[in-house]
């Protein structure tokens, strides 16, 4: 397509250049009427096109639509502003930091989508000069990428907002205890109390802010539980850790405030401390909580869909505080290799309905990672999913919207979900066998080929065949070649090691059991070096995305794990013909009996699922 803006402020020439490359526009004949209004609209009347926008991002949003509808015939799309804020927080911090260049990719399309706001959680993840090892051979960014990042999302009308931690999920940094001794709490926690503390949290603030042309910032504050029962209960006693939390706060707050910033804070710890849970839709703050927090303190609620009713009563009790609120829900790639897609879905749907029936103006997506996450674009489709629901009161075209947003296929993008349970999208019924058994992939992905402690559940419920269908169903996606290739050939390769690792486990103990050495002769010879090849055919894939997306750090991880696969694949091998050669009596690991896995969404943990 080839356009011409016609009074194009100066704001937006630097945004167009990027986006209009991204987009394939070129400069042409179509003239387009740039106009800053008080309403979205973009059309073609009477030969002109025309976009009015209110804000900066507002205009990339109605470009793209303009892109989509255009056809040389009249149209007019209008849209509303149903959310002031449309967020989205990237983790970077996790595993595998993502590079500047793929953060600048993913701000393309967020600006495409219409979001404003980028929030970078980064734990340890930039500098400290007076700490080397803070962020140590993590790939933390340096204050000039940070720059970088923050200047490119400026031309997109994107404010980027340093996320970190200022009292929890530290414990990358405290690992290092010459260092970090004085400011250590517990594993996973700061000191409360401690003046060595606050000098710390200062130059956090300082260093993690100054990069940033905006004056918010988050400081966290989620999921410290144990607060007051490490360090500080051997300086100090017992004491009720609200008690502990509040002062905290205050003292974290005041730090903000010398530096000119305005803090937001998860809001999870202010329930769970006041003797509630944050998914008890009863759950209430206490007295003190409503009367000692710092009245320009802004609130995030997140909730990811893990109770589908709590929403509504949990802004309710939240608006009972005067402070700003900002409502954070969850797209689901942390648990594991692909995306659950369908279940993010079902939450979201349910709580950004209830954010526009409660006048929520803020909303975040929160992408969470995990060390085997493979790549942040997996997050698109529930990123355009958010960016409807922020213009339109319905949303009712959502794959035509992602299909031209990204280029990528709305299908494709929903079948990754068969990582996880049996069910489809427009299937899934809210029950504790979808929420708290879903995260099977995982299970299967890493359990030991002899010693599978979630092989239990595939003798009742058997995965392979799933596996090879969801594999299968790659095939004509893989063949068109387009931008996505290598996702899709991804997913056929976890897909395709799923069927055959699944397949085993099926039948390698059942078979020793029952004596049959045929089998066992099988899988020594055919099964195993087969899964050999299609485990190191998933990794290659899932290293191609470290080495386009990512920074070198953090990746030994995987390359540990499918490395360990791939070396049990070789003994287990070795171990079967050991016993049909009569080098051993048995195989012990197949002797013992396989008892059902535990219930819950995380059961042992994903990085103990090979060695007990």
């Amino acid at each position: 397509m080839k356009l011409q803006f016609v009074n194009l402020p100066d704001e937006l020439k630097n945004g167009v250049k990027e986006i209009c490359a991204h987009m394939g526009i070129e400069e042409g004949e179509v003239e387009v009427d740039v106009i800053k209004g008080d309403k979205l609209s973009t059309g073609f009347k009477d030969g002109r096109g025309y976009i009015t926008y209110i804000e900066k991002h507002h205009f990339f949003r109605l470009l793209g639509l303009f892109v989509q509808n255009y056809n040389g015939k009249d149209f007019c799309v209008n849209e509303k502003v149903n959310f002031d804020t449309l967020s989205l927080m990237l983790d970077v911090s996790a595993a595998v930091p993502v590079k500047i260049s793929a953060m600048k990719e993913y701000m393309r399309y967020m600006a495409i989508m219409g979001y404003n706001q980028l929030q970078l959680y980064m734990e340890d993840m930039y500098e400290i000069p007076e700490r080397p090892y803070f962020g140590y051979l993590r790939g933390r960014y340096t204050k000039e990428e940070l720059k970088e990042c923050d200047d490119y999302g400026f031309d997109l009308g994107i404010e980027v907002v340093p996320c970190m931690q200022t009292l929890g999920h530290m414990a990358h940094y405290l690992r290092w205890g010459r260092e970090a001794g004085e400011v250590k709490e517990s594993r996973d926690l700061l000191l409360p109390g401690e003046e060595k503390t606050y000098e710390f949290i200062e130059q956090m603030i300082k260093n993690a802010s100054e990069p940033f042309r905006t004056k918010k910032i988050h400081i966290g504050l989620d999921e410290t539980d144990g607060l007051g029962l490490g360090q500080y209960l051997r300086r100090h006693g017992y004491t009720d850790p609200l008690e502990i939390f509040m002062d905290h706060l205050k003292r974290v707050y005041d730090i903000t405030q010398k530096y000119g910033l305005e803090p937001m804070m998860w809001s999870d710890m202010l329930i769970n401390l006041s003797g509630g849970w944050r998914l008890d839709k009863d759950a209430k703050f206490s007295d003190k909580v409503l009367k000692d927090l710092p009245e320009k303190m802004k609130l995030v609620y997140w909730q990811y869909g893990e109770v589908l009713d709590i929403d509504a009563p949990m802004i309710d009790e939240h608006k009972r505080v005067p402070n700003d609120l900002m409502f954070a829900g969850g797209v689901w790639i942390w648990t594991g290799l692909l995306p659950d897609n369908i279940f993010s879905a079902l939450g979201s749907e349910i709580s950004l309905k209830v954010c526009k029936e409660k006048n929520v103006r803020d909303v975040m997506l929160t992408v969470w990672t995990y060390v085997s996450t493979s790549t942040y674009f997996t997050s698109l489709l529930e990123m355009q999913r958010y960016a409807e629901h922020a213009y339109n009161d319905e949303v009712l075209n959502l794959k035509e919207r992602f299909e031209f947003c990204t280029g990528a296929s709305y299908d494709a993008f929903i079948r990754m979900s068969d990582y996880y349970a049996l069910y489809s999208e427009g299937e899934v019924d809210y029950d504790s066998k979808h929420y708290y058994q879903r995260f099977r992939g995982e299970h299967y992905t890493w359990q030991d080929i002899m010693v599978g402690i979630a092989e239990e559940q595939l003798y009742t419920e058997p995965r392979s065949k799933h596996y090879a269908d969801a594999r299968d169903f790659y095939i004509p996606y893989m063949e068109k070649n387009d931008k996505w290739f290598k996702l899709y050939e991804y997913c056929y390769n976890i897909f395709d090691f799923l069927s055959h690792k699944c397949y085993l486990a099926e039948n390698l103990a059942p078979a020793y059991k029952r004596g049959d050495k045929e089998f066992l002769a099988k899988a020594a010879s055919e099964y195993l070096p087969t899964l050999l090849e299609k485990v190191e055919n998933a990794h290659m894939s899932h290293r191609y995305f470290k080495e386009v997306q990512l920074k070198a750090f953090g990746y030994e991880i995987m390359d540990n794990r499918f490395g360990g696969l791939k070396e049990r694949c070789k003994m287990s091998k070795r171990r079967i013909e050991q016993y049909l050669n009569g080098e051993v009596d048995c195989l012990e690991e197949l002797e013992a009996e396989r008892l059902p896995f535990p219930s819950g969404p995380w059961g042992f943990g994903y990085g103990n699922l090979a060695t007990i």
